[in-house]
């Protein structure tokens, strides 16, 4: 079980440290993303930053609740669904600021029903 969770946390956030390994960490004029950026690397993500945690979980709701929402015909069966994707939508920008704009506007908007 210890390996199966040595190779997850390895090849979870991407295959920057193999470069740090093999002795290229800097690579193509710059670092590997995984290795600076917090929010690429998931482990990282649920261990410091706990409201991007959050945002991340309702981005992934919401794009799910949004594929039910497209899957229906009817108004009254997806209208539901859309609702509880806009409070996706704006659970994301309540956890995450710069992301505000972009997901309640789409989310609450109907604009992805066209």
């Amino acid at each position: 079980m210890r390996w199966l969770a040595l190779i997850l946390v390895c090849l979870a956030g991407g295959f920057g440290w193999l470069l740090t390994l093999l002795g290229k960490g800097y690579w193509l004029n710059s670092y590997p993303v995984d290795t600076i950026l917090p929010e690429g690397y998931t482990f990282y993500l649920l261990y410091g930053l706990p409201h991007l945690a959050l945002a991340r979980a309702a981005l992934f709701g919401g794009f799910l609740l949004i594929f039910r929402a497209l899957a229906l015909d009817a108004v009254r069966q997806w209208l539901p669904w859309a609702i509880l994707a806009g409070c996706a939508g704006c659970s994301l920008g309540y956890a995450c600021r710069f992301t505000s704009p972009c997901c309640t506007r789409f989310s609450a908007s109907g604009d992805w029903r066209r």
